[in-house]
Formats: C-alpha cells, sequence, structure tokens
C-alpha cells in the first residue's frame, strides 16, 4: 500500500496546493442535494488525487494524506463524509451505466451506496428505476433482501397526468375562492372552526400523497398548498361573524 500511495500525487505526504485545489472546487461546485454536482466534485479529487481511478480511490481511501486534509478542513462546505459519499457515487453511477441502469434521484443514490453486494445493488437500482419506486420503497426492499423476506408493496410515484388533474384541480379551486360572494349566512365561528378543520385535513392528506410519491425530490419550496391554504383562510375570515 506505501508504494501505491508514494506513485499517487499528494499521496506520499501533505501536498498544500493539491488539497487548496479541491477546497476551490467543492466550493464552487457544491450544490446541496444535487446528484451532478456531487458527481463533479468526486470526479475532481479522484482525478486530482487517484490519476482518474474510482476504484483506486476506494481501495485507498482514507491513507491518502492530502485526502485525508481535505475531509478535516474547516473549508469544506460540507461535512467530511458527504465528500466520501462523492467519491464513491463517481463508480457507483459508472456501474449502473454500464449495467444500463436508467437515471435515479440522489436520494437513491445514498441508500444504494449502503448496498455491500454489487449485483444486488445493481438489481435494486434496475428496479428502483423501472417501476418507479419511492426512497422508501427502495429502503424497504434492501431490508427485506438482507432478511429474505418479500418487500411490503408501495405506491409509486403519481403518473404525470394524475400530477398535472391534482394541479388543474387545486388552481380551479383558487379561482373559484376569488370569484366567491358572501354567503346569505355568515358561518358561526363553530361552523367556520369546524370548515377550518375538515380543509386542514384535506390539504394535510394531498400533501402526505404527494410527499410519499414523490419522495425526497418534491420541487416545491414551500410546503404543498401553501397558497391555497392562505386562500381558503382568507375567504374563511370574510364569511366569520364579527
Amino acid at each position: 500500500m506505501d508504494a501505491v500511495l508514494s506513485g499517487l500525487p499528494g499521496g506520499a505526504r501533505l501536498e498544500p496546493e493539491l488539497l487548496q485545489r479541491c477546497l476551490e472546487h467543492a466550493q464552487s461546485t457544491w450544490s446541496r442535494d444535487s446528484l451532478a454536482a456531487a458527481i463533479q466534485i468526486g470526479r475532481h479529487v479522484i482525478d486530482t488525487l487517484f490519476r482518474g481511478d474510482p476504484a483506486l480511490a476506494e481501495l485507498v481511501g482514507g491513507r491518502h494524506p492530502t485526502l485525508r486534509a481535505l475531509r478535516r478542513s474547516r473549508l469544506l462546505p460540507f461535512a467530511a463524509a458527504y465528500l466520501w459519499t462523492c467519491i464513491r457515487l463517481v463508480g457507483q453511477v459508472a456501474a449502473f451505466t454500464e449495467a444500463g441502469v436508467g437515471a435515479l434521484p440522489f436520494s437513491h443514490h445514498r441508500v444504494l451506496l449502503g448496498v455491500r453486494d454489487e449485483r444486488v445493488r445493481v438489481a435494486m437500482a434496475r428496479a428502483a428505476h423501472e417501476q418507479d419506486w419511492t426512497r422508501a420503497h427502495l429502503v424497504g426492499a434492501i431490508a427485506a433482501a438482507a432478511s429474505g423476506t418479500q418487500a411490503e408493496p408501495r405506491p409509486g410515484r403519481l403518473p404525470r397526468p394524475v400530477l398535472a388533474e391534482v394541479a388543474d384541480g387545486l388552481e380551479a379551486l383558487h379561482r373559484t375562492l376569488g370569484e366567491a360572494r358572501p354567503r346569505a349566512r355568515p358561518l358561526t365561528e363553530d361552523e367556520a372552526a369546524l370548515q377550518r378543520r375538515r380543509i386542514a385535513a384535506a390539504m394535510a392528506g394531498i400533501a402526505a400523497v404527494l410527499a410519499e410519491s414523490e419522495g425526497e425530490a418534491w420541487p416545491l419550496p414551500e410546503p404543498p398548498c401553501a397558497s391555497l391554504s392562505r386562500a381558503l383562510s382568507s375567504q374563511l375570515a370574510e364569511h366569520a361573524p364579527d
């Protein structure tokens, strides 16, 4: 192993220039929960310190002095464990591509990194892609495979036409609220409270279905139905008694 290390850039001793180069690349490239950014960071470290060989990076690991210093640096914009994830992702994504496995979300890749058996890892990745598994389903399938039991079936993502129908329905309801006329009889406080609870329960149900369907990749910057919730609250306030 010493002979392997001595033949690698920064492998015999800490090389500050290489360390700085990797730090600057990580700082400029990092994007939270971005698979593309993680692979770029991992690829840069492998190219800089391991002559572009992902297998060699996994073999040598933390014994490389410059990589060890990089992982301990307080200037890294993320935890040291994440850097190792970036390095390992390069080889995993390449293996999946070679095996003909389609694209998977970053959250799925992180789960699959924990599967030691490469054949099982590829099989799970292929099933997750072909059957559109959520992250939760993938975790359950891996646990079931390890214990020799049958994975509990879970729903996959909602088909895109269904998502479009949900969006159309919510937008139509939003417009209807804006055009609504005051009721002939205003709601009592108890009646208004009951309707608020019904609305809150319905919105929570919609949000739960969307979260289960989309997993960690749900793209909205605020909770689902947040704008609808504000519109409904405003509408109810108009009809509530003084």
